[in-house]
């Protein structure tokens, strides 16, 4: 049987910043899903569009590929390369979105670093999804570690 001592000993001992930083890179490909579907309707991660084509013939174009995004409004998908390879790195203290594509830095000085990362729209449905791992890791750390 546990006394209250030990229990106590092992929350103290459980590292909680780390548990949290390895639940996100657990679960940094949802980061990228809700990115991928954000950039597909056309918004940035804050919310605000990302442009508008200014080649009126391009726009329809674009707009018979997908009408996700409205006309004439980018989408940041043609072939689907960029938007493909978001990826995201998790450090220490903090996570970045980039994509592995060539053209990252290109779309990111054109239209903001604010089309990579997880938006403010699917942030909670992240929490709902990051939780459950942290509780997880938390319980195996205090209970079963």
């Amino acid at each position: 049987m546990t006394t209250i001592r030990q229990m106590l000993n092992k929350w103290q001992a459980v590292d909680f910043d780390q548990i949290v930083w390895d639940s996100i890179d657990q679960t940094k490909e949802n980061i990228v899903t809700f990115n991928q579907i954000n950039l597909r309707y056309g918004f940035k991660i804050d919310g605000s569009r990302i442009g508008q084509y200014v080649s009126v013939p391009y726009a329809k174009k674009k707009f018979q590929q997908s009408a996700l995004a409205g006309g004439g409004q980018v989408d940041l998908y043609l072939t689907g390369d960029w938007s493909y390879g978001l990826t995201v790195n998790v450090g220490l203290k903090t996570f970045t979105t980039f994509s592995t594509d060539y053209k990252d830095g290109l779309l990111t000085t054109r239209y903001g670093k604010e089309i990579e990362g997880l938006p403010q729209k699917y942030q909670s449905q992240y929490i709902d999804i990051l939780f459950p791992v942290v509780f997880g890791k938390v319980k195996y750390a205090t209970v079963a570690g």
